[in-house]
């Protein structure tokens, strides 16, 4: 995630860190100890499940009549 106009180039080289961080040993096995599981995406596709999840929570939230203060 990045606040609105980051310019391109700089949402592509934090992506292009992030993955190389990601493709590390030690990161796989600090996520892999906790259950976790290493997905890298491409940003339409990290808001395409952004917004699914958003969606699904959200229908969750009002069906069980949650408030929030």
């Amino acid at each position: 995630m990045a606040p609105a106009g980051t310019p391109p180039a700089v949402t592509a080289k934090v992506r292009a860190a992030t993955h190389a961080a990601l493709d590390t040993r030690e990161v796989q096995g600090l996520f892999g100890a906790q259950g976790i599981d290493i997905i890298k995406t491409d940003a339409a596709e990290f808001a395409r499940h952004v917004g699914g999840e958003t969606a699904k929570w959200t229908k969750l939230i009002r069906s069980a009549g949650i408030k929030h203060d």
